[in-house]
Order: structure tokens, then C-alpha cells, then sequence
């Protein structure tokens, strides 16, 4: 729920947000809308995003009656290293 959250920041500023969730997990079973990740509003998720998996990214916006704008891309998770502060915290 915090990823889709981040997702809509932009347009929750502007009082705005689309209708559906943010991305799926793609590649498991070769199907479309797969588990076992759902970049979603819905509370149910409760899977960690782990090194490995594919994801749809998918955010968007649509004026009724006028235009739509839907990002679609596939990403690949990946361990990171990450950097410590010098005082160890």
C-alpha cells in the first residue's frame, strides 16, 4: 500500500487520482494481473517485493469525457547495496 501511495503523491496535491491500482506482478504463471505482489489501494497485500521479481509500474490519469494518460512499464527488482551514514545509523 506505501509504493501505491508514493505513486499518487503528485496527484493527491492536486486533489486528483486514477482508478486503479498502481501495478501487478507479471511473469509467475505467464498470466496478466499476477500475485503474488499488488501495487494497490487494497489493504490484502501483504507480500514483501524481493529481488527477482517483475513488476508493472502503471500509474495514470483520466479527465472524464476528455483524455486519458496510462504509463505501462515492466520492472525488474534488484538487491541494492545501500550506502550507510558515517555515524553508523
Amino acid at each position: 500500500f506505501v509504493l501505491d501511495a508514493f505513486a499518487r503523491k503528485a496527484l493527491w496535491a492536486c486533489g486528483l487520482d486514477y482508478g486503479h491500482g498502481t501495478g501487478h506482478g507479471v511473469g509467475a504463471a505467464l498470466n496478466v494481473h499476477e500475485g503474488p505482489i499488488s501495487v494497490s489501494p487494497r489493504f490484502g497485500n501483504t507480500n514483501i517485493i524481493k529481488a527477482g521479481m517483475v513488476l508493472s509500474n502503471e500509474p495514470g490519469y483520466y479527465q472524464a469525457e476528455c483524455f486519458g494518460v496510462r504509463i505501462e512499464n515492466l520492472l525488474a527488482v534488484e538487491k541494492a547495496e545501500v550506502a550507510k551514514v558515517p555515524d553508523g545509523k
